[in-house]
């Protein structure tokens, strides 16, 4: 068999003005423009805030269950329960707080457009950025990620780290991997961590798609299924 290519070819960036920003230029929004974007940035901020407060909730419960593990194992609360619990519970809280961090910076970065002048295209592209940053993978034969974008970007087809966690465990495999670095190879792009966790090989004479929950580039996926699919949510609800 060969062997994936991982090799990322340098992406091309956007245009950049001299000095190292982008070039968004200095249009100003008008008064009713201002207002949309105002309640937008608002929304995004409170969906943000909502999802913070979620997190650090499923945070205390999981700090309290273990400060009070002797006591749960008292109260006759078997060992093996408490360890589904923080499993099932980590991933969702984590996902909770990355989601927050975006929201909330994509609010801030909205709020920005109304407050300042000469800077407004390109504070709205920042929003977007932030709001498009976290994507989600979900199929029926491997687990679902969420990622956000550390150094690499799906959306900007750029190689590099990623931010991701398991939040569905469809296989029951390997549930403490996930990926860790998103790779644009010849033939498509790769969720990596270690090796190929999701390849969208888009070839029609050489190597093969993989969707492996180990992240061995293996057919650790579920077999037998009648209707395989999978979907990329770029942004999520």
């Amino acid at each position: 068999m060969q062997h994936n290519p991982y090799s990322a070819p340098a992406a091309a960036g956007p245009n950049v003005a001299p000095g190292g920003g982008l070039s968004t230029g200095s249009y100003e929004f008008n008064e009713y423009e201002n207002a949309t974007i105002a309640k937008m940035g608002a929304r995004a901020w409170w969906w943000g805030l909502i999802s913070a407060i979620t997190g650090v909730i499923g945070l205390l419960m999981l700090g309290g269950v273990m400060a009070f593990l002797d006591e749960l194992s008292a109260e006759g609360i078997e060992p093996h329960y408490v360890t589904l619990f923080v499993g099932a519970l980590g991933p969702v809280v984590l996902t909770h707080l990355v989601i927050a961090f975006n929201y909330m910076g994509a609010g801030s970065s909205l709020k920005a457009v109304v407050n300042t002048q000469g800077n407004d295209v390109e504070h709205l592209m920042q929003s977007l950025r932030k709001l498009g940053t976290a994507f989600m993978v979900v199929s029926n034969i491997n687990n679902a990620v969420v990622c956000t974008e550390v150094v690499g970007s799906l959306v900007n087809g750029t190689s590099g780290s990623l931010s991701c966690v398991l939040v569905e465990d469809v296989t029951g495999t390997c549930t403490d991997v996930a990926p860790g670095s998103i790779n644009y190879g010849e033939f498509g792009p790769a969720l990596v961590g270690p090796s190929a966790y999701y390849y969208w090989d888009a070839s029609l004479d050489s190597h093969w798609p993989t969707h492996d929950p180990c992240g061995t580039n293996a057919p650790n996926h579920l077999m037998g299924i009648t209707d395989p699919f999978g979907a990329v949510l770029l942004r999520p609800e």
